[in-house]
């Protein structure tokens, strides 16, 4: 087979299309634009008691590539609330006299390009700062 297996299945994913990513329970999402494609990144929002006008720092966390709530999940489970992300986030944002809102984001789907992964940074972090200052 040598190298022409690995294209020909490489030209199997792309015909089927992206493949979605793990389940994530956004509080909302953020469309990104790019050429003629367009998708929605999932957003959690943890912000902390100073929000708007106190916040002093934004943390976004990054899946890995198959999307979802990120490492640390209990085994065997798509989702876990109590994963390693979801539970920084919350402390950070919830910890008394902090100034940092967190957002965590998940791809819609499996192995985003990197085009898309940076776009879809930019875009959060465009809003998270809107946020911060006030704005809608």
């Amino acid at each position: 087979m040598g190298d022409d297996g690995g294209e020909d299945q490489e030209e199997d994913e792309e015909r089927q299309g992206p493949v979605p990513s793990y389940p994530f329970p956004a509080d909302f999402s953020l469309e990104v634009r790019l050429d003629m494609f367009a998708s929605n990144i999932q957003v959690c929002k943890h912000l902390c008691q100073t929000h708007p006008g106190g916040t002093r720092a934004i943390c976004i966390f990054f899946p890995g590539v198959h999307g979802g709530v990120g490492p640390c999940r209990t085994p065997g489970s798509n989702y876990d609330a109590n994963a390693l992300f979801p539970t920084v986030a919350r402390r950070l944002a919830e910890e008394e006299g902090s100034a940092i809102d967190c957002y965590r984001c998940s791809w819609p789907f499996m192995c985003p390009t990197m085009e898309y992964a940076v776009g879809a940074a930019c875009r959060v972090l465009h809003h998270a700062l809107l946020q911060a200052l006030g704005g809608e």
